[in-house]
Parts: structure tokens; C-alpha cells; sequence
């Protein structure tokens, strides 16, 4: 291979690219405004993003035991310790319980609250039942009583309720009432509990008898590098592919609809040299798109970062905190193959396009095949391990991240794996490239509209003895995507020699032998 002519088609298609707006736009100038523009949305979306007051209808307050009170006087909620902030979250609204305590009274008033909370008139409504006072004083007497002579005289009284808590769980303000209310009951019955084993002489700490100390070993910045490191390499391969997707459908279906490819293949350059050429030309705007989205996502990042901890939110910008800087030096690392990968990737199936327009169309099953490899390492029950080095793309974002985090020892165990799998795939992309660009039938295809009968028909005529690869690995494809749905029809279990027989005719004469 002559390296000269590689020279000249680098530099032919870096200038070329150069001077086409559209491709400059995409690949620098929005990377540098889209993070800006992006902080500058959440900034202001951060101003109006604040809890509101919950309205809960209480029925009954009265009947509240008044040794252990929860509304004041004038019918309010009274601020419990530790829930001040809370408390001023929630909007009562009272009303006293029927006169009529029969049962259809209780089922009309249970029916009226349901209503009143599906027609959004409050967020929630608490019933307290008359007998609740009673309850509580029945259930703690039967719970003496049962202890000093053996008996399950407390066991009759469980069953019975005191509160009603009715809400809608479909609507976003219901469910955060309900929270909110709960909360507050549950700080309520804890401190009950601890006035009622004060009163007998007890230690108020039986209610929680073991008190967890928490110690936090690791530092800011390692805890910053973990969350950025399921981040950074996702966004990064994204914009890598993405800033390699459109100057391949430029070099490759753009030049066909110029008519300059013919000009170049006649060249004395050879096909393997002119996708070498290609192939650096679109490398270097992958990874100018990858670099310049990390860059300004740094500098935005940090922006935000300043205005969180100038605003009170010390805690959320420490816990964010500006992306690591030894993070950008193995991200590079990691953008390097990517990006030969991906650029090859991206020629060779721009190649297969007539037009920029239909090149475009491509990109979205390229983009289907590759973020689930990209966003598998973001799930946090996956680390690097021998079966996630194996998998072409994620197996690299898993080193990676196993270095920005700093586990050393276990990204030197795993990268000699992850290497021969990255370079196998750059191997195997440049070679399909190639033979993309050797392939007369691909580079001068026709462009006539696609007919199924017509192409039925000359799949039929023009058919071999034994399949391509590519027919075979589609077959093999087919039959797996064929054999997953089978299984649901033949059922998951087998119970008898029908169900053996059922699943062996589906999957094994139905799928395979057709």
C-alpha cells in the first residue's frame, strides 16, 4: 500500500470537508453551544422546580386522642420536631364527623371523600374513625393484659381500623400527600410508643434499640469519578459515532451525487488506499466531535457546579462536583480505537448508499446496533469481569471506567482481553470497508425504486449452491428472532409428551428446516 496516496486523499477529503457548512456546524459549533445552552435551560428551570403545599382533607379531627394531640385548636397540623419543613407542606382542611354514626353514613361519607379526591377538589382525605381514641387504649390494655396472664386477648383488636387514608395513586400531588402523611403519622406513633413505655417505666429506646452509625471511607473526588464515569464514555462514543456517521455519508453517497467518486476510483490510488484515506478524514472528525462535547460539557459542568454551591446547594455541588481531569486522559484512550471503529463502521455502510438523503436513513439502525453496547456499562450491577470484556464496545467503556475509577489491579487483569476484542472489531470494520469500496456491485448501484416481486425474483434466479456468509448469518439471525417468539407459543414449560412435541415441530420444522 502506497502511504503517498493515502497522504493526498487525506488531505483531498480533509479539504473538501473543511469547506462544507453543514458538516462544520454539526461536528464543532454545536457541541460548544448545545452545553450551554442546555445549563442555561436547567439554571432556569431549577428556579421554578420547588415543592408545593399538598391539600389533605382531615374528617374527624376531633375524635384524635387529646393526650397525644396532632392538631392544635384551631384545627391545624402542629410542627413535630424534625418536621418543620415538612409540616409547612401541608394544607389541612377539616370537617367534623356525621352526627349519624351508622354504618351507610360511614359508606356515604367513605364514597363522598372517594369523589372528592378523583374530581382533584383535595389531594388525599383522612378518615379518623370514632372509635380510634379507643382503639389505642384498647389495643395497649389488652397488650398488658395479655402479657401478665398468657392469653391472645390482643389479637381481636388487629384487625380493626382507626385511620382511612383515601388517594388517588395516579395523579403525581396524591401520591406526594399520601408520602408526606405518612411520614408524619410515622414520626407521630414513634413518639406515642416511646410516651407509653415511658409511662410504665420503660426505656423509650426499645423502640429502636440499635442505632446504625454510618462511616463514608471514600473521598469526594472518587465518589465524583464514579458518577462521571458511567457519563462521560457514553456521551463521548455517542458524539464519536455520530461526528463519524455524517462526513462518511458526505464522502461516500455525497460524492456519488456529485459525480466525483468515479474521477477518484480511476485514480492510481487502489481502493484499499482510497479507504484509508477516507477512513483518517472521518477519524479526525470523530474524534474532534468527541472531544470538543467532553470539553464543553467540562466547562458547563463547572459553571453549574459554581452556581449550585453560590446558591446554598454545597451538598448537590460536592456531590457533582467538576469532572476529574486524570478522566479525560484515559477517555482518549478509549476514543482512539472507538473511533477507528466506528469511522469504519460508518464508511462502510455510507458506501451502501445511492444519496445523501437515503445515507441518512442509515444511521438510525447503526445507532440501534451501537448504544446498547455504549449504555451496558452505565448499568450499576455490571463491572468488568471476563464475559463483559468479551463484548465488542462495552468492554472497552467497562476498562475505562475501571480506570477513571482507579481499580488498577482489575483493569490490568482484563486488558488484554478487551484489546484483542477492540482490535479484532477495528480489523473486521476496515476489512468490510474495503471490500465495500472493491465491490463494483455497491459502489455503482442503480437507482431505481425497490420492488419485492422484481427482487424476489432475481434473489430466486440469481441464487447459488450453498449461501453467502451474509445469507447465512441472516438465516441464523431469522431463526434466533424466529425461535424467541416460538417459545411463547410452544410454552415456557413442558409438562407432557405434547408440549415435547408441540415445541420440537415449532422450532425445529417450522424455524430451522424452512
Amino acid at each position: 500500500m502506497n502511504w503517498k496516496h493515502v497522504h493526498l486523499i487525506f488531505l483531498r477529503e480533509m479539504n473538501d470537508q473543511l469547506r462544507d457548512r453543514r458538516t462544520l456546524f454539526t461536528i464543532t459549533i454545536l457541541p460548544i453551544l448545545l452545553y450551554p445552552l442546555i445549563g442555561m435551560l436547567m439554571m432556569q428551570i431549577a428556579q421554578f422546580n420547588r415543592e408545593y403545599a399538598v391539600h389533605i382533607r382531615v374528617v374527624g379531627a376531633e375524635n384524635w386522642p387529646a393526650e397525644s394531640p396532632l392538631f392544635s385548636a384551631d384545627n391545624e397540623l402542629l410542627t413535630l420536631p424534625g418536621l418543620e419543613k415538612l409540616t409547612k407542606l401541608i394544607e389541612l382542611e377539616t370537617q367534623p364527623w356525621p352526627k349519624d354514626h351508622s354504618e351507610s353514613a360511614r359508606q356515604s361519607l367513605v364514597e363522598s371523600s372517594r369523589d372528592a379526591v378523583m374530581a382533584d377538589e383535595v389531594d388525599a382525605v383522612l378518615l379518623i374513625e370514632l372509635e380510634f381514641a379507643r382503639l389505642l387504649k384498647s389495643r395497649l390494655n389488652a397488650q398488658s393484659n395479655s402479657e401478665a396472664s398468657g392469653d391472645s386477648q390482643a389479637d381481636s383488636l388487629e384487625n380493626e381500623d382507626g385511620l382511612q387514608l383515601i388517594a388517588n395513586l395516579a395523579r403525581d400531588h396524591s401520591k406526594i400527600a399520601q408520602s408526606r402523611l405518612d411520614i408524619v403519622l410515622d414520626h407521630w406513633r414513634s413518639n406515642w410508643v416511646a410516651s407509653q413505655l415511658s409511662a410504665v417505666g420503660m426505656n423509650p429506646r426499645l423502640v429502636e434499640p440499635i442505632l446504625l452509625t454510618e462511616t463514608d471511607t471514600s473521598v469526594s473526588s472518587v465518589r465524583r469519578a464514579m458518577l462521571w464515569s458511567k457519563v462521560l464514555p457514553f456521551v463521548m462514543l455517542v458524539w464519536a459515532l455520530t461526528g463519524a456517521f455524517y462526513p462518511a455519508i458526505d464522502l461516500c453517497a455525497g460524492e456519488k451525487e456529485r459525480g466525483t467518486l468515479e474521477t477518484l476510483l480511476t485514480s492510481p490510488a487502489r481502493r484499499r488506499e482510497i479507504v484509508w484515506g477516507k477512513l483518517l478524514t472521518i477519524s479526525v472528525f470523530s474524534i474532534g466531535s468527541a472531544l470538543l462535547n467532553l470539553l464543553s460539557m467540562h466547562l458547563t459542568a463547572g459553571i453549574i457546579v459554581k452556581q449550585l454551591a453560590s446558591q446554598g446547594s454545597a451538598h448537590l455541588a460536592e456531590a457533582l462536583g467538576p469532572m476529574p481531569i486524570h478522566a479525560f486522559g484515559w477517555l482518549v484512550l478509549l476514543l482512539l480505537p472507538m473511533a477507528a471503529f466506528f469511522s469504519a463502521l460508518a464508511l462502510a455502510v455510507a458506501a451502501l448508499a445511492r444519496s445523501t438523503k437515503e445515507g441518512q436513513y442509515y444511521l438510525m439502525p447503526l445507532l440501534l446496533v451501537t448504544l446498547p453496547l455504549v449504555a451496558l456499562p452505565m448499568l450499576p450491577s455490571l463491572e468488568l469481569n471476563l464475559g463483559t470484556s468479551l463484548v465488542p464496545v462495552s468492554g472497552a467503556v467497562f476498562l475505562v471506567r475501571s480506570l477513571i475509577e482507579g481499580r488498577y489491579t482489575e483493569a490490568i487483569i482484563h486488558l488484554p482481553v478487551v484489546m484483542l476484542v477492540t482490535a479484532c472489531c477495528c480489523s473486521l470494520a476496515i476489512r468490510w470497508a474495503i471490500r465495500q469500496f472493491e465491490s463494483e456491485a455497491v459502489m455503482f448501484r442503480e437507482s431505481d425504486r425497490w420492488n419485492f416481486r422484481l427482487w424476489m425474483h432475481q434473489v430466486w434466479r440469481d441464487r447459488g449452491d450453498t449461501a453467502s456468509p451474509t445469507e447465512a448469518i441472516l438465516c441464523g439471525v431469522i431463526i434466533l428472532v424466529g425461535m424467541f417468539f416460538a417459545q411463547f407459543v410452544a410454552g415456557s414449560s413442558i409438562h407432557d409428551w405434547r408440549t415435547i412435541v408441540t415445541s420440537t415441530v415449532i422450532v425445529q420444522i417450522g424455524l430451522i428446516l424452512t
